[in-house]
């Protein structure tokens, strides 16, 4: 069985099909945040993706997901540190904060992350692009003399797909005949009348990273706009400061 932190988007949901390709048992996990405006969309596709691979994989099985709220995990505060640690020496999420803590609650022995590959000019000083290596076990995990904050925060995590960028997660989906149901996927963080905005980060990194076909007009509107916006920092800081559109904007 492999343990799959899994949010109903592209890069996860890549992993899932790749394991269910394989006839693997996957048990999936969420960390929902109740207070952003995608949980519920998110929770969504997950069911219907579940259901429809369960459906065309028959020697595989996506156990139901286990569900847990960001507020109920038990913070702790050595993945604080580590995590302050690196902050200062490059750009790394907070959320890796929670889903080390959530590992450890749960005392799962290693669950699969799906960091893709990024781009030279977005977020590639994250540290664990650099410093991983495969085990025994054929995995790509932090590699044992990686810094020790790495350890720390990751090492009870792999990165099954750290080789790959988007694109190359749609090319080998279309030759293995699951696009359609990695079209199911969501990612959006602000929903806009149920699609796509084009305007948050993650609408906005999807776009970059080449799937525009997922977006409708409106959404490839609102992220000319945004990246206007960008490109104008002081109309970009005003706007935010008066919560113009905080929606949008944000």
């Amino acid at each position: 069985m492999v343990n799959l932190l899994w949010t109903g988007g592209w890069d996860s949901t890549f992993r899932l099909l790749q394991l269910a390709q394989e006839g693997t048992v996957i048990q999936s996990h969420y960390i929902r945040d109740p207070h952003r405006d995608s949980f519920k969309k998110e929770m969504q596709a997950m069911n219907e993706i579940r259901l429809k691979v369960n459906e065309r994989f028959p020697d595989s099985y996506v156990r139901e997901t286990m569900i847990i709220d960001q507020p109920e995990i038990i913070v702790c505060q050595e993945f604080v540190n580590a995590h302050k640690n690196l902050l200062s020496r490059g750009w790394i999420g907070s959320q890796y904060i929670y889903t080390s803590s959530y590992i450890r609650q749960k005392n799962i022995k290693t669950m699969e992350l799906s960091i893709e590959l990024l781009s030279e000019t977005r977020h590639s000083v994250m540290p664990c692009l650099k410093n991983t290596e495969i085990n025994k076990e054929g995995n790509r995990v932090i590699a044992t003399d990686a810094d020790e904050d790495l350890i720390c925060l990751f090492r009870q995590s792999s990165f099954p797909v750290l080789a790959l960028r988007k694109m190359d997660m749609f090319k080998q989906a279309t030759e293995r005949g699951i696009l359609d149901i990695l079209n199911m996927t969501w990612f959006c963080h602000q929903p806009l009348f149920g699609k796509p905005c084009g305007s948050c980060n993650p609408c906005m990194s999807t776009l970059e990273d080449g799937l525009k076909y997922r977006f409708d007009t409106i959404a490839l509107a609102r992220y000319r706009i945004k990246k206007f916006l960008i490109s104008q920092p002081k109309t970009h800081k005003f706007l935010r400061k008066l919560k113009y559109g905080s929606s949008d904007y944000s």
